[in-house]
């Protein structure tokens, strides 16, 4: 009878000056069954990604010498990929902004829950991609919801332009379907989108020809596509198996 091996646990790196915030988050996360390694800077950072390819970064913004939005941009050269959440206990917000736009998973600022901390890990670690739907229909959420997790996408949602950019602030999304015609004016939440996180595709939802103008500008900004309402939710689907490089599959 041959033996039954455990998946190798996933490999996570904490980057952090302080002993007692790496040891803290060390033992919580060894405990839950993760192969955790630590580094007190920038420097031994970027030794350690060298040496091994870590599933999540856990990062502090502040730390003498390589602070961590540095750290983390030189990183990029060599791991483009990597998943990384920045840590922060001071309010800095240029370096948030940065760490941001250039694709940093979200931002925890110290101190914070630890099961928020773990809850956080657990989602990045999921391989399914991740969409906002951003539109005050519930009908067309509803549609959007059942066609997209039918193909094993993960969905979350906002009514507002408000609502979006504080979701864009907690996670990263591959993709987000933005209605145009959003009572806080769905241009202007699109400039704020492409300024946060410009590396997540847009798709652009418009309701009559009248908007035409907004459209175009709308696909200067680099949208990936646009749909006229009424439309089907599976051509969302089609647009997503183009667009993303491992698209999921229907499920079932």
């Amino acid at each position: 009878m041959a033996d039954k091996t455990s998946p190798k646990p996933e490999k996570i790196l904490v980057v952090d000056d302080q002993l007692s915030m790496r040891l803290t988050l060390r033992g919580i996360l060894v405990k839950k069954g993760y192969d955790v390694t630590v580094a007190e800077d920038g420097a031994r950072a970027l030794e350690q990604i060298q040496k091994d390819n870590y599933r999540v970064i856990f990062m502090d913004i502040r730390m003498p010498g390589m602070n961590g939005v540095q750290t983390f941009l030189e990183m990029k050269k060599t791991r483009p990929n990597a998943t990384v959440i920045m840590m922060t206990a001071h309010a800095l917000e240029d370096e948030i902004k940065t760490a941001l736009r250039e694709g940093a998973y979200t931002v925890l600022h110290k101190p914070f829950e630890m099961d928020r901390m773990l809850a956080l890990l657990k989602e990045c670690l999921e391989d399914r991609p991740l969409v906002l739907v951003v539109d005050g229909n519930r009908e067309i959420c509803d549609a959007l919801k059942e066609a997209l997790e039918g193909y094993n996408y993960r969905v979350l949602f906002a009514e507002n332009g408000e609502q979006c950019l504080d979701q864009l602030q907690q996670r990263r999304f591959q993709v987000i379907i933005l209605d145009l015609k959003l009572p806080d004016n769905g241009l202007a939440t699109l400039r704020d989108i492409k300024e946060m996180r410009p590396e997540a595709g847009v798709i652009v939802l418009a309701t009559s020809a009248t908007e035409q103008e907004a459209l175009e500008q709308a696909m200067q900004f680099g949208t990936i596509a646009y749909l006229r309402k009424p439309f089907d939710p599976h051509m969302i689907i089609e647009i997503l198996q183009k667009y993303l490089p491992e698209a999921p599959q229907k499920d079932g």
